[in-house]
This record gives C-alpha cells, sequence and structure tokens, in this order.
C-alpha cells in the first residue's frame, strides 16, 4: 500500500471514530432517531438519504431531512467568552493536532444558538477536504451532516455509499454547479454567493439573502442534485482563516 493511501485510510477511519463518538454524545440517545437511507434508524439520529424530503425544486434535493441544529444554549462569542482571533487558533490548533499539518481551516461559521461550521482544506492542493462542527463549549469537532457524510468520495466519514475512482471527465464544472445552486435559490426567496469550496463529490456555495452571508448549499458534482444546508439558522458572522507558507 503507498504511503498517501495509508494516510487518506488511516484519516477517513479517524474522521468516522469522531462522527460515532462526538455526533452521538451532542446530539443525545440516538436510539429513537428519524430513518436512515432505508426509513430506519441510523448510527446518528439523522434522517439518511432516502428520508423525507422535498424534491429539487422544494426545499431541496434532500433539503429538509436533517432536524433544525438550533438549541437553548447562547453560542455567541461573547457568551462563549472567545474573541474571534482565539477562536481561529483554537480551531487551527484542534485540526493541525487531530488530522495533521497537511490540513488547514478554510472559513469559520458562527451561529448564534448551535455549534460552529468548519470547512477544512488540502494544504497541498488547494481541495476541499471535509467538513466539521464544532462545539466551543467542550472544545470538540465532529462531522457536518448531510453531503459530508454522503457525497464526499475521498474522506466518507459515514460509509454510506462505497465509492470507487472519481472519473474526473463526469465532474460538472464549478460554473455549472453555481448555475444549479442559483437556479435552486432563485425559486427559494435566497440567492448564492459565487463563493465556497469544491470537495471531492461536491461544491458547497454560500448562501445570501440581502446580500447578507446566511448559510451553505451544496452541488453534487457527479448528478447535479442540490442539498441545501437549512439544518443551520442564526448565522452570526464568517470568519476567513489566513494562512502563512
Amino acid at each position: 500500500m503507498l504511503k498517501g493511501e495509508y494516510t487518506s485510510g488511516l484519516l477517513v477511519v479517524m474522521l468516522l471514530l469522531l462522527s460515532v463518538s462526538a455526533v452521538s454524545f451532542a446530539h443525545g440517545n440516538t436510539s429513537n432517531g428519524p430513518g436512515n437511507m432505508m426509513g430506519t434508524t441510523n448510527n446518528f439520529g439523522y434522517n439518511g438519504m432516502m428520508g423525507p424530503g422535498m424534491g429539487m425544486m422544494g426545499r431541496g434535493m434532500f433539503g429538509g431531512i436533517y432536524p433544525n441544529m438550533s438549541t437553548n444554549r447562547d453560542y455567541s462569542l461573547s457568551a462563549v467568552g472567545i474573541t474571534q482571533q482565539q477562536l481561529k487558533n483554537q480551531v487551527t490548533n484542534i485540526i493541525e493536532n487531530r488530522f495533521g499539518q497537511d490540513y488547514v481551516v478554510g472559513d469559520i461559521f458562527i451561529f448564534n444558538n448551535s455549534p460552529y461550521y468548519i470547512s477544512v482544506i488540502e494544504g497541498d492542493t488547494g481541495h476541499g477536504a471535509f467538513e466539521l462542527l464544532f462545539d466551543p463549549y467542550r472544545g470538540v469537532v465532529y462531522p457536518e451532516m448531510g453531503p459530508n457524510m454522503v457525497w464526499n468520495t475521498k474522506y466518507n466519514m459515514n460509509n454510506m455509499m462505497i465509492w470507487g475512482d472519481p472519473i474526473e471527465e463526469n465532474i460538472i464544472g464549478r460554473d455549472k454547479a453555481l448555475e444549479r445552486a442559483r437556479l435552486y435559490a432563485e425559486q427559494n426567496e435566497f440567492t448564492i454567493a459565487d463563493e465556497g469550496h469544491h470537495f471531492y463529490g461536491y461544491y458547497t456555495f454560500h448562501t445570501e439573502v440581502d446580500d447578507e452571508t446566511t448559510g451553505m448549499l451544496s452541488v453534487n458534482a457527479y448528478t447535479g442534485q442540490v442539498w441545501y444546508h437549512n439544518w443551520h439558522v442564526n448565522l452570526d458572522t464568517v470568519l476567513e482563516v489566513e494562512h502563512t507558507e
């Protein structure tokens, strides 16, 4: 086995372990959770791929099948007791210590009533690697739900699908994916900014209302299917993390 293949495989195992332990802990007992791919309970307590979602021109190709992540706890930076720079430093250190120096933080979405979203980028390629959630009260990270678990062809954390080697010729270009995202957004009363990341198997773009970033939406890089991350609400701000060589 090549060193790179071993490293990627080890990272997937680490991420899977994170998803099983941290997600279960973060969201409580999952034994009574909603349906998974075939309509029964999965290990994460979330509705799965074939759950009761709306169609492409409804709430999203898979939109609406995950629970709203909002809580009664105040996740604003002032309530947590940290500054933006302290948050950047903390998240950067966690990613480096947990996954290694080959991975860097792209941006951090700070929500006022739920854990923060983090995009993680491959440092050597600049390609999106995977998406995480960070709970600042406990200092833990765990996988973002949705496309990150189902569509990621390199860092598939949920083992919900068995992917073959990606065929680059079949990948939808960024412009086409952005067009699909904007078509969906137009019919759902928000807009899509030309900002975001190309992860393995999908794109994630920033959503906007009145020119203010509100969240994110993903587009499958092979099928063009749209998945709106509608489980995130009450976005406060987005932090871009700068990197030095």
